[in-house]
């Protein structure tokens, strides 16, 4: 499934559609101004690390065995390993 049927599905296509034209301009900005605060709410999860736990522990745990972590690679390696640092105490197995 691709993100524009994705985005299609929850009602998005609106702002499906201004994210692929910008991603044809290359205007990264543009791109990213498109997603709106509902396409957040809605398919992600945003804030503080803590944050980020709190919101995929109350919509999602326990709904997959498995969570697609996206992270937003075009803001470089730094955003990769936030994302990872923010679920990694999730992944933990506790010791006794």
């Amino acid at each position: 499934m691709g993100g524009g049927v994705l985005l299609t599905l929850h009602g998005f296509t609106d702002e499906a559609g201004a994210i692929r034209a910008a991603r044809r301009a290359g205007d990264l900005e543009a791109m990213v101004a498109a997603v709106s605060d509902g396409m957040i709410d809605t398919i992600a999860v945003a804030g503080t690390p803590e944050q980020v736990r709190s919101q995929f522990a109350a919509r999602w745990a326990g709904l997959y065995e498995r969570t697609l972590l996206y992270p937003p690679s075009f803001a470089g390696p730094s955003a990769t390993t936030a994302v990872l640092d923010a679920f990694a105490p999730l992944t933990r197995t506790p010791t006794t």
